[in-house]
């Protein structure tokens, strides 16, 4: 800020595009000058061997003219450029608070008259307010007072009838950035004058709580704080101008109340009490605005810090003039106030016109509005991508669950036909001749035209004409009933339909050859059934490792299973060969071309499973 005695030299131009931090501006004003306290112009004050300097300090000889050039102009003319200043006067009771802030007693009852020599800040900036506004745009002036940590509408109509009194305090969030607390249903008086406005003033002191003390016969028992609005053509907020008389701080030993009643003294001992309690909590919004390390400011610890926030910490132009006594016992109340003035000095703030903040807002709201949709953006993908991952397990799981229950089915169907050999009879036995002991296996004189024919494999049919039978059943075969390609009919077990003709052999052919035949299917079913266990542990072990351990737990104990099974134990399994461990029959079995062909085809079916009973059905 400025030093006492210097230009400032500020303009409307100059003032509006300002982004540079600039601190509160603090001055001085003494009363009763001693011995031990020494003014060094322009801005250094010691006080007991202490020095503070100071933006500009004032002794008892300083004209109401000085001390306004010095300490409030500037602040009115940021407000004529579209800001925002606060000037709040802050000293001990009786210090020269309200002389400096408006004036003598014999001033302060012409208001509304021209400015005379003891009129102070409060009138003078009117004056100048009006005479810098631009055509089109208006004033309004409000006052309110902060009494026992209530908030009190001095220019209410009916002030005292219940109404104007403790107002509630509303959060509102400005069109210009940032937050301010706002008394709800504060009345905003408009004014076509300074005397007007002064006319309001001296109307709202009236309503004022003083009261006679030791110190001060004319002891303001609230905080004043008058607000000039002006008002821009298009009806926004242009700038405002915020003057704070604030109450003294008080000691109960040296500033006692004059009336000694009993209800006065708990009265005037009460608002001491509120008044102390309030520059406190100011003190200490101060300290910690001046840290610039905080993460909370205590605003909320009262109702004079609420209504203060966005003139110390926001977008606000903020002096503050410090009033000190300085006779002996008063020197210890004199330190702390100026030491309260030098922590305030450290405050820096960014200050800008209130149209530059409305300019810089918008953007602001638009960029924080696209942040928001961003975030749903990305919400909304995520949740996509969750959705496709959660498919995606059911999927796996519904997958190893198919092949489990196929796996189960091929275990069934093993038990199944290891049982059905077992009660199987075998063959019919065969003597060298190749017929058997006293009875032919072929019924020649069979009335229905049947031949006895042995199934060398287990046949699961796939339609409702086909009949099952097992490996070692003798099925009787219509050989003259028409019926498709590769088929015939047949009755087996008491059920009459197709067959196909590739599972059958005559039972006329050689025990050794029938034997071996047995045995090899025995062999060529075992080999399908492992390498079809085989497929399937290989498909979910591959499923187990591409899950790579994640979810094993959700996926049940099949999964976990198969991610430990020993799949180089399977690997090394090699299918049973013709040419490796298969004993064929003696030399001296000859078949003829049909039965080997029907064999052949016994034998391919046991390779290639169901495939040929597909094939068949195919040519049928």
């Amino acid at each position: 800020g400025p030093v006492a005695g210097e230009s400032t030299g500020s303009s409307a131009a100059g003032v509006v595009g300002s982004m540079a931090a600039e601190s509160i501006a603090v001055y001085s004003r003494v009363r009763n000058s001693s011995e031990e306290v020494t003014i060094t112009p322009p801005g250094s004050l010691t006080v007991r061997n202490l020095g503070f300097t100071m933006n500009g300090v004032f002794g008892d000889d300083a004209a109401q003219k000085d001390v306004y050039d010095a300490s409030a102009s500037e602040l009115v003319d940021r407000v004529l450029a579209g800001c925002n200043s606060t000037m709040l006067a802050y000293g001990q009771t009786g210090s020269g608070k309200t002389y400096t802030m408006l004036g003598g007693e014999k001033a302060k009852a012409n208001l509304d008259k021209e400015l005379g020599e003891e009129h102070g800040i409060i009138p003078r900036a009117c004056k100048q307010l009006f005479a810098g506004i631009k055509p089109g745009q208006s004033i309004k002036v409000s006052y309110i007072e902060v009494y026992n940590d209530s908030i009190n509408d001095m220019l209410c109509a009916d002030y005292g009838k219940e109404r104007g009194q403790n107002l509630p305090l509303r959060e509102v969030n400005l069109v210009t950035g940032g937050k301010a607390c706002v008394p709800d249903g504060l009345t905003l008086a408009p004014a076509k004058d300074a005397k007007e406005v002064m006319t309001h003033i001296a109307k709202g002191d009236v309503n004022r709580v003083v009261a006679a003390m030791q110190m001060n016969p004319r002891s303001s028992r609230g905080h004043g704080i008058v607000a000039l609005h002006i008002i821009g053509e298009d009806n926004q907020p242009y700038g405002r101008l915020t003057l704070c008389d604030l109450a003294g701080m008080e000691s109960s030993k040296k500033s006692a109340a004059v009336d000694t009643g009993p209800s006065a003294l708990a009265v005037r001992k009460e608002e001491a009490k509120r008044i102390n309690v309030s520059l406190l909590a100011l003190s200490s919004v101060v300290s910690v605005l001046a840290s610039k390390g905080a993460s909370r400011v205590p605003y909320r610890d009262a109702k004079l810090t609420r209504i203060l926030q966005d003139s110390l910490g926001g977008n606000c132009k903020c002096a503050i003039v410090v009033t000190v006594r300085c006779e002996r016992e008063n020197l210890d109340e004199a330190i702390n106030t100026l030491r309260f003035a030098q922590r305030a000095a450290a405050i820096t703030v960014q200050v800008m016109s209130n149209a530059d903040a409305r300019t810089n807002a918008r953007p602001k709201a638009a960029r924080l509005a696209e942040e928001l949709e961003a975030a749903r953006t990305a919400m909304s993908d995520f949740e996509t991508a969750l959705a496709a991952v959660e498919g995606d397990k059911a999927q796996l799981h519904a997958e190893v669950q198919a092949l489990m229950d196929e796996m189960r089915l091929l275990q069934r169907d093993n038990e199944r036909k290891d049982q059905a050999l077992k009660s199987s009879p075998g063959p019919p036995m065969l003597d060298s001749r190749g017929s058997g002991s006293g009875k032919s296996s072929k019924k020649l004189d069979d009335p229905l035209g049947r031949t006895p024919m042995e199934a060398v494999a287990d046949f699961e049919p796939e339609d409702p004409k086909e009949i099952p039978f097992v490996g070692g059943d003798t099925v009787y075969v219509f050989v003259k009933k028409p019926s498709p390609e590769g088929w015939w009919y047949a009755e087996c077990r008491g059920k009459v339909g197709l067959v196909p003709k590739s599972f059958l052999v005559e039972t006329e052919a050689p025990a050794s050859e029938l034997e071996w035949l047995r045995q090899r299917v025995l062999e060529l079913e075992d080999e399908n059934r492992y390498l079809k266990q085989r497929d399937v542990m290989q498909r979910v072990y591959d499923l187990a490792k591409q899950n790579d351990g994640a979810g094993l737990e959700d996926a049940g104990p099949k999964l976990l299973l198969a991610s430990g099974f020993n799949m180089q134990a399977l690997a090394s399994f090699e299918p049973i060969m013709e040419s490796e461990g298969v004993s064929r029959p003696t030399s001296e079995v000859v078949l003829d071309s049909k039965k080997k062909s029907k064999l052949g085809n016994a034998i391919n079916w046991g390779r290639q499973g169901s495939k040929k009973n597909n094939s068949g059905r195919g040519e049928a």
